[in-house]
């Protein structure tokens, strides 16, 4: 999945905005067509869809990583 996110406190009218023209783009046939070609499927959720995605991820991949022991170098 490709997201796009912003800093912490970005005003909620500038979210609104950037989203409403990322969905705009998503629809336009060449912009699907071109990220198509390189494997992407475009999928134009909701800001709060991606970040309820986005922490349950963080949260899923936290216990494998703490699981396997890894650590960062």
């Amino acid at each position: 999945m490709v997201g796009r996110v912003v800093p912490a406190g970005t005003l909620k009218p500038v979210i609104a905005k950037l989203h409403q023209e990322f969905v705009k783009a998503g629809k336009d046939a060449d912009v699907v067509r071109r990220l198509g070609e390189i494997g992407i499927r475009v999928v134009t959720n909701k800001p709060e869809e991606f970040a309820a995605f986005m922490a349950a991820e963080t949260e899923r991949l936290g216990k494998v990583v703490r699981a396997s022991g890894s650590r960062a170098d």
